[in-house]
């Protein structure tokens, strides 16, 4: 049995987690938006196109790409796409 603990457990306010699962139709795209939290977009299948004005980045399945809070972006589905 593993003796390791989880010792001090951060204030409720300090971590917060936001789960999204959604599957979209060739050619969907997501316009220009951003959050005030950081994001992991995840393609669990197929691939997609992640613009910001910085650079865009391909995500095939099983890959993601991490997006920081406030940072415009859009996305675009090549081909059906499942996104976590």
């Amino acid at each position: 049995m593993s003796t390791l603990r989880q010792i001090g457990v951060p204030d409720e306010d300090a971590v917060r987690i936001r789960a999204l699962a959604v599957n979209y139709a060739p050619g969907a795209r997501l316009p220009i938006h951003h959050h005030d939290w950081a994001q992991l977009i995840y393609a669990s299948r197929g691939v997609m196109s992640v613009h910001t004005d910085g650079g865009s980045w391909v995500v095939p399945a099983q890959r993601a790409v991490w997006v920081p809070a406030g940072v415009r972006h859009r996305i675009d589905m090549s081909g059906p796409v499942a996104m976590r």
